[in-house]
């Protein structure tokens, strides 16, 4: 007999900030724990990257730094959340390279930044240079693809993409910065794309999806402001400027 759990359950944590992208938990923390700390159920060691974890359907799901013969790459790991056991892994784009732009001097290790997405069995990557995946979380396997800059007319900011993909109202969430359809709604299904609009440099955070006076609206940071938009529709909902500019606001 098989069984497939295609919803994200309690104590699951499928997304960026959680499972409603507040960086609320909803379980109970304990209040009394053993003097020398919780106990160490499992350890993994992985390589560079700087996104974190998504947890759903007893998988975590993270995004590490790979090699092959051709360089760097960016690669989606799955592990069993109870033992640590390796999953699967996939490839998800090139890596390396990422201190470009004015800021390079700054230092700092190398590494994706994103992280996974899981949703209804599946998993959605947005790798550093704008490769855009989805995979069968059960076994990594590409359900589809595209390049948010080859596909979709993105373009590059200095130390490259950090923000995660968000899924709200049936849509795929991701920004491009192109004038008049910076940010763009996806058919997590297929790729497809549902809607194209707003205007705004786009920068390194993450939308974030809130219901604010009873409608869904999801807030995209741009340089130039707070931008709301239907996430069914991509209709602006309402915008607020801001003083900072910097591809880094709201990161």
């Amino acid at each position: 007999m098989a069984f497939a759990c295609l919803t994200a359950t309690a104590g699951d944590w499928p997304a960026y900030r959680g499972p409603a992208g507040n960086g609320i938990c909803p379980e109970r923390i304990a209040t009394e724990w053993p003097a020398d700390g919780p106990p160490l159920l499992w350890r993994r060691p992985l390589t560079e990257g700087f996104g974190s974890m998504s947890v759903a359907d007893g998988r975590l799901f993270t995004l590490v730094l790979g090699e092959d013969a051709g360089g760097p790459r960016e690669l989606c790991v799955a592990f069993d959340a109870v033992t640590g056991d390796p999953l699967w892994s996939a490839d998800v784009g090139p890596g390396g390279g990422y201190q470009s732009g004015p800021e390079a001097e700054a230092g700092g290790s190398d590494g994706p930044r994103s992280t996974p997405v899981w949703h209804a069995g599946r998993v959605y990557v947005l790798a550093t240079y704008l490769q855009l995946s989805c995979l069968e979380a059960a076994t990594g396997e590409v359900v589809w693809s595209t390049h948010l800059r080859n596909d979709l007319e993105a373009y590059t900011i200095p130390w490259h993409s950090a923000a995660s993909p968000v899924i709200a109202d049936g849509a795929l969430l991701v920004s491009t910065g192109r004038a008049g359809r910076a940010m763009v709604g996806l058919n997590p299904a297929d790729g497809a794309v549902l809607w194209r609009s707003g205007s705004g440099n786009y920068t390194h955070a993450t939308p974030v999806p809130v219901n604010l006076a009873g409608r869904s609206q999801v807030i995209f940071a741009t340089w130039e402001g707070l931008l709301a938009l239907d996430p069914a529709t991509g209709a602006e909902v309402w915008r607020h400027p801001l003083a900072f500019n910097h591809t880094s606001v709201g990161a």
